[in-house]
């Protein structure tokens, strides 16, 4: 996880999803679904990530296509962003 640069986890149906906080902590972008309840907690869409709305291939597609064009700078800040808001937990 170390050395990924985003966790997708498009769940239907997550409590809490640890692995969203053990992958922000990690440094990653975290693209997910409404329906992932550690969502609220560290995901800032557009800022660190993407929560997905509509779990659909379309907007899961737009998404992974977001941070393929990304600029480095930004997935760097996205990365600090990340650590900081898993610091909590």
């Amino acid at each position: 996880m170390n050395r990924s640069k985003v966790l997708v986890l498009p769940s239907c149906d997550e409590h809490w999803g640890t692995v969203v906080c053990e992958a922000a902590a990690c440094g990653n972008s975290l693209i997910t679904s409404k329906y992932v309840g550690s969502s609220a907690d560290l995901v800032r869409h557009g800022i660190n990530g993407i929560e997905l709305s509509d779990l659909n291939l379309k907007s899961l597609i737009m998404a992974l296509w977001y941070y393929e064009k990304m600029d480095p700078k930004k997935l760097i800040i996205a990365s600090s962003i990340s650590k900081s808001l898993a610091k909590v937990f």
